[in-house]
């Protein structure tokens, strides 16, 4: 699923949101992997789904920003692997993908302080391109 946090852009990009990518592949996929500390399989899955969503450009980091240079969105992606068996990396990006289509930005205002306050409105469908 995907959920969403703030964070005040970087003057190098004041325009920018961010996209994290955390896999988890506990006991329930695989014998192999077990709860706690995130496997070497786990963090290269989570950096190979995070540099493949931004390379195709699936989401215009653009898009998520709420004002410029004063806040702007994080997508946190989280898979869970269910099954560890066959092609991981394909079935990982097709959830991710459709985690990203199912995502809305709530309506939200900026205060003078830069905290960033749900308010009353319609959320916005995120642009996803695939």
């Amino acid at each position: 699923g995907v959920t969403l946090s703030t964070f005040r852009p970087t003057v190098g990009c004041a325009d920018c949101g961010k996209l994290n990518v955390v896999v988890e592949l506990g006991a329930v996929c695989s014998s192999r992997f077990s709860g706690g500390k995130p496997s070497d399989q786990a963090l290269s899955l989570s950096n190979f789904l995070a540099e493949t969503l931004r390379q195709a450009r699936v989401v215009d980091f653009q898009d998520l920003t709420i004002k410029k240079g004063a806040a702007a969105y994080v997508l946190n992606v989280a898979v869970t692997c269910l099954n560890y068996d066959g092609n991981v990396e394909d079935a990982a990006l097709f959830a991710a993908v459709l985690a990203l289509l199912d995502t809305k930005l709530p309506a939200v205002v900026v205060h003078e302080t830069g905290q960033v306050v749900e308010c009353d409105g319609e959320p916005t469908q995120l642009r996803v391109r695939c």
